[in-house]
């Protein structure tokens, strides 16, 4: 299994530096305990290691950088654009298939909730 992990500089950008650096840390402390799809089941635990506030997830939640679901997992909007995947139609790599349902591509290649038809970020 590749344990490589790419951080591409669009999504790094000026609203991303923008935000505190304890949300910058949480984040790239999600991408690189995050599975195959971009899923992390465990973001209370990162939150606890990285030293993050509970506004540090709502500031990536409010930003873009996130989708939280309602059990908690969270998953990386931009992490087919990070790992440059663009085959849609590859095998599924997660244990998080019930939040998977919840979600889909836009145009973008970004993670978006199914019932949002609004242009995220």
């Amino acid at each position: 299994m590749d344990n490589t992990i790419t951080f591409n500089k669009q999504v790094i950008n000026d609203a991303f530096v923008d935000m505190p650096l304890s949300s910058q840390l949480f984040y790239f402390y999600l991408l690189m305990n995050a599975d195959r799809e971009g899923f992390v089941g465990n973001p209370k635990a990162l939150q606890r290691v990285t030293g993050a506030k509970e506004c540090d997830m709502e500031i990536l939640s409010e930003k873009g950088f996130v989708r939280v679901f309602p059990s908690g997992i969270i998953i990386i909007s931009h992490w087919r654009i990070h790992n440059n995947i663009q085959n849609k139609n590859k095998e599924i790599n997660t244990l998080h298939i019930q939040e998977m349902n919840m979600i889909s591509i836009n145009q973008n290649n970004v993670y978006v909730f199914k019932d949002t038809q609004k242009e995220q970020k």
